[in-house]
């Protein structure tokens, strides 16, 4: 029987098997606990699901019956990127079996009730616009430890994000923050950051950079060069499997930035 979790069925992402239902007939069908693009969770039997009997959590049949009666028309952005946004906000904080429920809702991380309910993803929005959203950034919160709110919130790129987690770092040996010593020595703050995580110390942690002797080291675990294709190739732990392909850059720098924030990201 092949696996459906992390599969999309109409508006519905399986996210794990919930349990069995049974039926008056005795007959038995597994569950499933899926997220719909409304942000709503719901409970679906895997008939359901790949017969497309079931496509939403009910909201698109809402939708339909009530503009049907010109009483309502959606705000016609569930599949647009700020909506994906705001539901995985949602997932991270308030689905225990989302991947990154750990680090978020596990953590006490939550959103503010102005972004909940009703009129949350509407409320989301306008202070986005206002915020300075673009389709390039990503929601930041700036202080890690709070809850996703308006005052706690702002937009910014990866690079950024990745790069103010990293400078704030305080590098108890030496009694200053990665910034500081990045700036001191003369390196880029984010291989100090990717060799502090990994246990370096001393001057293992602020030597130069590893000559590249060939094209295939990069100084790094994880980054290596592609000669044909002429790129830097990101490898990490995915799905279980070590050394799985992620992302490909023509920048050593980006390949490092993007891999200390996948590394961060998963726990790795």
């Amino acid at each position: 029987m092949r696996k459906i979790e992390g599969e999309r069925f109409g508006r519905l992402t399986v996210i794990g098997q919930s349990g069995i239902i049974t039926y008056n007939n005795n007959r038995r069908a597994r569950k499933y606990l899926c997220l719909c693009d409304c942000g709503q969770y719901v409970e679906i039997s895997r008939t359901c699901l790949i017969s497309g009997t079931t496509n939403s959590c009910g909201c698109l049949a809402r939708e339909v019956r009530m503009r049907s009666d010109n009483k309502y028309i959606t705000h016609g952005m569930t599949n647009t990127r700020l909506f994906k946004i705001w539901a995985g906000m949602k997932a991270r904080c308030y689905n225990k079996n989302h991947e990154a429920y750990h680090r978020y809702g596990g953590r006490g991380i939550s959103i503010c009730d102005l972004w909940l309910g009703k009129n949350g993803f509407k409320n989301f929005y306008d202070w986005s616009m206002k915020s300075g959203y673009q389709e390039n950034l990503t929601i930041d919160r700036i202080d890690n430890d709070g809850n996703y709110c308006p005052e706690n919130c702002h937009w910014s790129t990866r690079k950024e994000q990745t790069n103010n987690r990293n400078n704030n770092v305080v590098i108890e040996e030496f009694g200053k923050t990665a910034s500081e010593l990045a700036e001191e020595f003369n390196l880029d703050v984010r291989l100090i950051y990717w060799r502090f995580k990994r246990g370096w110390t001393g001057d293992r942690l602020l030597q130069p950079p590893r000559k590249i002797v060939s094209e295939k080291q990069s100084g790094i675990k994880g980054i290596i060069w592609n000669k044909k294709q002429s790129v830097w190739v990101v490898k990490g732990i995915k799905n279980g499997k070590k050394d799985t392909y992620l992302k490909s850059f023509k920048d050593l720098q980006e390949a490092i930035s993007f891999k200390n924030q996948y590394d961060n990201t998963t726990g790795n």
